[in-house]
Formats: C-alpha cells, structure tokens, sequence
C-alpha cells in the first residue's frame, strides 16, 4: 500500500509537470507544493489525513470570505447572483473530483487525487471571491498547500 501510495503521489505530480496553459500551470504548481508537503506521509490514511487538514483550512478561509460577502453586499441582486454561483460552483466541484477519482478506478491514489483536487478547486475559489468582491482589505487567500504566510 504504501509504495502504491507514493507512486499516485509521483503520477499526480508528473501529470501537474506536463500543465500546458496558464491555468494547468498554477494548478501544477499547486499540485506539486501538495505533493512535497504531504509525501511525508508513507501511507495512503497518512497522506489522506494531511490533505484532508489542507482542505479543512482552505475550507475555513473560503467560508470567511463567504461571509465576509454576504455581510458587506448590499445590492440584493448581486448577493442573489453570487449565492447562486456558490450553489453552482459546489456542484461543479462535487462533481469534477469526483470524475478525477473515477479516472482512477479503485487504485489506492483514488481518495488522494480527490483530495488534491478539492483543495485546489476550494483555494482557487476563496481567491476568485477575494479578488472579484473587492474583499482587498481582508489578507490574500493562500494558494498553494505549503504557501506560510505570516498571518496563515
């Protein structure tokens, strides 16, 4: 198990090697930075545990600027479009990771790959908020899983 384990690690981590476009290429970079903080782990529950720990933060900080939104929006319109789009882009992302575990059957990276893959969708949607909201004023979310900022 766990030399399966480090081998999905290494083909997550090449795949996010071979990004051609700009996108593919931060999500390599974010991919990778998941790879090097949680190949410390040598077992699948390891590995598993420390991307969950990564989701459960870029959880947190996606739920603040959530309700930092929902807080300061006064244009009814414009929190009922960004709700709406919450509720889309949680289907999206159910649904994409799960079509990523899917593309690897019953292999032991299965749950590992889902893991990357919530994680990168959940911090490029905290940052998306961050950015298009005008929520300047509140810290930068974190992109990258081994991205230690000081205020992080």
């Amino acid at each position: 198990m766990v030399h399966h384990a480090l081998i999905g690690l290494v083909v997550l981590a090449s795949a996010a090697d071979s990004a051609p476009s700009t996108a593919n290429a931060d999500s390599a970079a974010h991919q990778q930075a998941c790879v090097q903080l949680c190949a410390k782990e040598f077992t699948d529950n390891g590995q598993r545990e420390c991307l969950g720990r990564e989701r459960m933060a870029a959880q947190r900080e996606l739920d603040a600027l959530v309700a930092a939104v929902t807080r300061s929006e006064r244009d009814r319109e414009v929190l009922a479009a960004f709700n709406e789009t919450q509720s889309a882009w949680l289907a999206y992302c159910t649904a994409d990771c799960y079509a990523v575990g899917v593309n690897w059957t019953n292999g032991s990276g299965r749950r590992a790959a889902e893991e990357f893959c919530r994680v990168d969708h959940i911090r490029r949607r905290a940052f998306d908020i961050w950015l298009n909201y005008h929520l300047e004023s509140l810290s930068e979310p974190r992109i990258a899983c081994n991205d230690q900022r000081p205020d992080a």
